[in-house]
């Protein structure tokens, strides 16, 4: 879902917002745009808002610090800021983007230091005003309402439960299974190659019999077949294997005890092996985006979703109705997912795909990028969850028109996607789906 409207930078306080709004600052009107806050009536917001601060720090100064900050929020509009992690590795958000839609906050583990990297404009308020669902506080001139039997209200609260969750630690993020992560680290160490990843394979032998499995398929068809890991590795690539074994261990990640929520992470794995399967076709035939990363993005693009149905009932105490899942999925789900893929150090190309993964009218890149892929992807789903944006039509989709081949079949769907079914089957059954 595309946020450029709601992050339109107003030029003066409109007097059509409301008798509340009027008078606020300029920057104040900004993250009224912004998620959660934008889901609350014009008086809450106001009085709310008492209790932010508009700031601005030059490059180089620190933004936040864990230990320190813990009590505070951050909206970033204007600049850029790097993020470090628990481990010493950064990145980077600028003001205005998708992910920066989202409050900042130093509470989750892999975000211990924000540095200004380019002058910035940001707002400041209490962490604890996101938790609308507590009992009402004495802040002057705010007090949350008890809640009443209409639905719109009850979502808002809860919603805004989960969103406190996350910002004050309490929401549990997962981590990347053992072995992936150990892959992952000596893939990505120039001290180590071909043969630590054999070691490291060869000691899992649900791993290693993948390894062989993936070598041996139609995707990396070859005169003979190989009978070990070393040259199962060789075949594929250090990367390839990387992302490859990534994606594998990724579906024991989630389980749930209730049959509702189970189903509901069923679906939502379905879509995620699809939308891999597609990506992974799309990428092969663009010659401009490695397949195997477009695969890893795939599955991984909806990894919010899954965090959120398996926290949900934990933290909001109730049954997540038809309506509920699309405002997570529009609220909440990546930056939940953003969260998860940071924390497990994934490239910020595979990050975009999942905050833009139906952003229908991107067209940051002049040719076919990674987000791209999980576009197309999903504007080709035969199945799509019940949290899913309506797709266009194609012809109204920007990516398709930077495909170098971008033929349609009688039904209005890629043609390289309709000849390549057998492939898409194929890559859907080696994921396990």
């Amino acid at each position: 879902m595309s946020l450029s409207n709601s992050l339109a930078r107003p030029t003066e306080t409109s007097t059509t917002e409301g008798d509340a709004l009027a008078g606020l600052p300029a920057e104040i009107l900004r993250i009224r745009k912004l998620i959660p806050l934008r889901r609350l009536d014009d008086p809450t917001f106001a009085a709310l808002v008492q209790h932010a601060s508009v700031e601005r720090r030059a490059a180089g100064k620190p933004l936040f610090r864990a230990g320190f900050d813990e009590q505070w929020i951050f909206y970033l509009l204007d600049g850029e800021v790097e993020i470090v992690d628990d481990r010493g590795q950064g990145f980077r958000l600028e003001g205005g983007s998708l992910e920066t839609a989202h409050p900042l906050s130093p509470h989750i583990k892999a975000r211990v230091l924000a540095t200004v990297t380019r002058d910035a404009c940001y707002v400041r308020m209490p962490a604890d005003l996101l938790d609308l669902k507590a009992a009402p506080r004495a802040r002057a001139g705010l007090e949350v309402q008890e809640l009443s039997d209409d639905s719109k209200e009850i979502d808002n609260q809860l919603l805004f439960a989960v969103s406190h969750a996350l910002m004050d630690g309490s929401f549990t993020l997962p981590m990347l299974p053992d072995i992936a992560l150990r892959i992952r680290d000596a893939a990505n160490d120039p001290g180590k190659g071909v043969a630590d990843i054999v070691k490291l394979v060869q000691a899992d032998a649900v791993i290693a019999a993948y390894c062989l499995k993936i070598a041996n398929s139609a995707a990396y068809v070859a005169a003979s077949p190989v009978q070990g890991v070393q040259d199962a590795v060789m075949r594929m690539g250090v990367a390839a294997t990387r992302d490859l074994i990534t994606a594998f261990t990724l579906k024991d990640l989630f389980s749930a005890l209730d049959s509702d929520t189970r189903a509901l992470m069923r679906m939502a794995w379905q879509h995620s092996s699809r939308i891999a399967a597609l990506s992974y076709v799309i990428a092969r035939h663009s010659q401009r985006v490695n397949a195997e990363q477009a695969l890893l993005a795939g599955l991984v693009h909806d990894i919010g979703m899954l965090v959120l149905l398996r926290e949900w009932p934990v933290h909001a105490q109730s049954a997540i109705d038809s309506q509920m899942l699309k405002v997570l999925a529009r609220e909440l789900n990546g930056a939940v997912g953003s969260m998860v893929l940071r924390a497990w150090h994934f490239p910020d190309s595979i990050v975009s795909a999942a905050l833009e993964a139906e952003h229908w009218t991107r067209t940051e890149q002049d040719g076919l990028d990674l987000s791209d892929c999980i576009v197309l992807a999903h504007a080709h789903d035969k199945a799509p969850p019940a949290w899913s944006d309506t797709v266009p039509a194609i012809e109204h989709i920007a990516a398709y028109r930077k495909l170098r081949d971008g033929t349609l079949s009688p039904s209005r769907r890629l043609l390289l996607v309709e000849e390549a079914e057998k492939e898409i089957r194929a890559v859907h059954e080696l994921l396990g789906a």
